[in-house]
């Protein structure tokens, strides 16, 4: 007596009451229904451990991408770190700003700059958290300066000519400086992309 798929076994007792007494031609027809159980089996036995495979796949470039991910994250903050630490060590006062003229970074030379510590000259009695980088616009700034120059306008112009602008021997708070301005762009496909402008402010005397 051959030995059927267990589900075929079970309707065959129930439905037929047994494999006793089957006719040749059923049996066949049988043979050919238990052969279609089988495979059926071995298709969704294939198809789990496939899904099994890709799952387990697809979670081991899932944790890499995450990896990679972090990975980059923490070069592009030690970068930002030195990059800060760099501007931070200079003597000219830098300032960056976005392309809806607010400032985006602001290096402790140009705080002290707009401090209202910078008349006497000692930097060691400046409260940088007093010149809070975030609050200043083209504008504050040009008040701050005593309107000395017209930053909004001399960005406009750098970004017509795509040429920097400076001004020599500035007269503020007791002290001459330069100032130079220009945009900061990037080539694209799509032409030229603004991405802000910069500020830099050296004290001459």
């Amino acid at each position: 007596m051959p030995n059927y798929h267990k589900i075929l076994e079970r309707q065959i007792a129930k439905f037929l009451g047994g494999q006793d007494g089957l006719s040749p031609e059923l049996r066949q027809f049988i043979d050919a229904v238990n052969d279609t159980y089988v495979h059926a089996d071995e298709d969704r036995a294939l198809t789990e451990r496939s899904l099994e495979i890709s799952s387990q796949e697809l979670m081991n470039i899932n944790n890499k991408i995450r990896e990679e991910i972090t990975a980059r994250t923490r070069e592009l903050y030690q970068e930002h770190i030195r990059f800060v630490a760099a501007l931070n060590s200079l003597r000219a006062g830098f300032i960056m700003f976005d392309t809806t003229d607010r400032v985006e970074m602001m290096n402790y030379a140009m705080r002290f700059i707009l401090s209202p510590s910078y008349a006497s000259g000692d930097i060691k009695q400046t409260d940088f958290t007093d010149v809070d980088m975030r609050r200043w616009s083209l504008e504050e700034i040009d008040m701050q300066l005593g309107g000395s120059i017209n930053i909004k306008q001399s960005l406009a112009q750098a970004l017509e000519t795509k040429k920097p602008v400076e001004y020599k021997n500035i007269n503020y708070s007791g002290h001459i400086i330069n100032i130079f301005l220009a945009t900061v762009f990037s080539k694209s496909s799509n032409g030229v992309d603004v991405l802000g402008a910069v500020m830099v402010t050296e004290d001459v005397v």
